[in-house]
């Protein structure tokens, strides 16, 4: 009988944890995670940027905008990138870890110096 209750415990405990990582990666981490682009608070805040990535890619905030509205409303404070036309913003994302690369909005240009992508990257 005891074995049947310890069985019964160590099963609720899974289906427990199950459910629980679930509602964390589908409710409460997003919901955590998003938060509308401030221009302001995008430069203030460096560490919360990873919360607005999400509100930048998703709703295509920065497309055709030129480099220079893009230093505007980001800051100073971007690196070039490996490819020829972009540059890249830390958002400095908390669950990375320890890496050589780092996550990076990047900011795709064409030839006219105006955006035609913005998507997270490692570099």
């Amino acid at each position: 009988m005891k074995s049947s209750n310890f069985l019964i415990v160590i099963l609720f405990a899974i289906f427990l944890i199950g459910i629980l990582a679930i509602l964390n990666s589908q409710y409460l981490n997003p919901w955590i995670r998003s938060q509308k682009f401030d221009a302001d608070k995008w430069k203030k805040e460096e560490r919360r940027r990873y919360r607005m990535v999400n509100d930048i890619i998703d709703n295509r905030l920065m497309i055709g905008k030129t480099k220079e509205e893009i230093i505007l409303l980001l800051g100073q404070d971007f690196e070039e990138g490996t490819c020829k036309d972009c540059i890249g913003y830390s958002t400095n994302e908390p669950d990375q870890g320890f890496s050589i690369d780092h996550e990076v909005l990047e900011i795709d240009f064409n030839s006219q110096n105006k955006v035609i992508s913005a998507r997270l990257n490692a570099w």
